[in-house]
This record gives C-alpha cells, structure tokens and sequence, in this order.
C-alpha cells in the first residue's frame, strides 16, 4: 500500500476548536460514513446539515461544508487502517510506503514491512514496479479514481480497489482489476489468497490493466481527451 498514515486521536486533535456539541455532531457525520460507505463527503455533509439545521440555501450549504472538509482524511485514514490490519492480521506481509505506518495498532505487526517513513513520487513508482499487488482505498468522492490505481495498471501490479462509480464504469472485474467491498473487508484476505494463488490469472488481469491503461489513462492520453473536447468550442 503506497499512502501515509495518521492515528486518529492526533487528527482528532486537529478537529476545529469548537464546543463538546460540534465535536459530538463531526463524529456522528463520521459514524455515518463509515456506516454508509457508498456516501460522498459532499453527499454526507449536505444530507447530516439538513438533518441538523433544516433547509439551507447553497451559499449557507458551502459555509458549512468547508469547515468539515477534514472528515475525509478521518474516513479514509480509518479504512485504510482496516484494510491493512485484515490482511496482516490473516497473515499476509502487506509492504507499507508512507509516513507514521509505525503508530498502526495491529494485532500482527509482524506481518507488516514498512520502509521507514515519507517516500517521493519516484519511489512510489519504483515499490509498484517491485509488487505484484498494489491495494487502493478510495478517497470519499465516490465517481472517480485514484492515481494508485493507474500507477499501478502502467507499472505492472494488479491493483486491488474498493468501487467508485466510475470505476464500475471503466474497469471490468477480474479482467483488468479486482475489486472488494468495504461493508465486507473481513473478506478481502481471501481476495488477496485468491489472486496471489492462481498466477495465471493474476498474470492475464496484469497484462489486461497495463494495455487498458496505457491505451487510454496516460498523462498523453488525457490531455487528448482535454484537446479534443477543446475543440468542441472552437
């Protein structure tokens, strides 16, 4: 996993300095997201200011929503920690490139090999080359993907993902990722066995995620995109 990693209790600390009442109503937003892992930031933070203040204008709506913007960071530092426990604790070595992966509480932190603090984006590159699997938890935006993914399809890994709605549109399961739920991460050992098992078609998913990527989701290939869309206005 290519990320850095925060203990919750010191981005709590960092919560807004508000009364007890506005830090019990940010950890009832967060409970909420990770109880329905299918919300965005945006849709869970419109949806819970509703429900706390009634109907508000959208300028009242983005007032409220930049001061909890931190929540992601909360949410996502929260499942990456479970995704990376479930597997050392199933006995899985999970590799770890990023700062603060040494404050992970986990059962079996021997099973977890860190290289020792905050990597560059060359040596992000580098440890995908090096890995056959590169495991990605999406940030809470929820219709879009994230760079781990694509890295990973260019440099040869076969990356493993939790689902975004765009994602379920570009990528097929099993043919050039896979995918796991974050409702069912007790299941995402087996996920891993799975695929690190059968190398033929950990192999084909490989060489199907590096064509794909490489045809359509390269810096070149985006910035076609953006010049022919470009030219729509000309």
């Amino acid at each position: 996993f290519i990320g850095n990693y925060a203990p919750l209790p010191d981005l709590a600390k960092h919560f807004p300095m508000q009364s007890k009442e506005y830090i019990d109503y940010y950890y009832r937003i967060i409970d909420d997201m990770i109880a329905h892992t299918d919300l965005s930031l945006h849709e869970a933070l419109i949806k819970n200011l509703r429900e706390e203040i009634g109907e508000l204008s959208t300028e009242d709506l983005k007032t409220g929503m930049v001061s909890m913007v931190f929540l992601d960071l909360y949410v996502r530092t929260y499942f990456r920690a479970k995704a990376v426990c479930a597997l050392a604790e199933a006995g899985i070595n999970v590799h770890l490139f990023g700062k603060d992966w040494d404050k992970l509480i986990c059962a079996k932190r021997e099973n977890l090999i860190w290289c020792g603090g905050q990597v560059d984006s060359a040596e992000c590159v580098r440890a995908v080359q090096n890995g056959r699997i590169c495991l990605n938890v999406m940030p809470w935006f929820k219709d879009g993907a994230h760079d781990r993914i694509f890295n990973s399809m260019c440099n040869g890994a076969v990356c493993i993902t939790d689902h975004s709605k765009y994602l379920d549109e570009i990528l097929t399961p099993d043919e050039n990722i896979i995918f796991y739920d974050l409702k069912q991460l007790d299941k995402l050992p087996e996920i891993f066995e799975n695929a690190l098992n059968d190398t033929d078609k950990l192999e084909r998913i490989q060489k199907n995620a590096f064509n794909f990527a490489n045809r359509e989701h390269t810096w070149y290939a985006r910035a076609k995109q953006l010049h022919n869309e470009l030219l729509k206005f000309l």
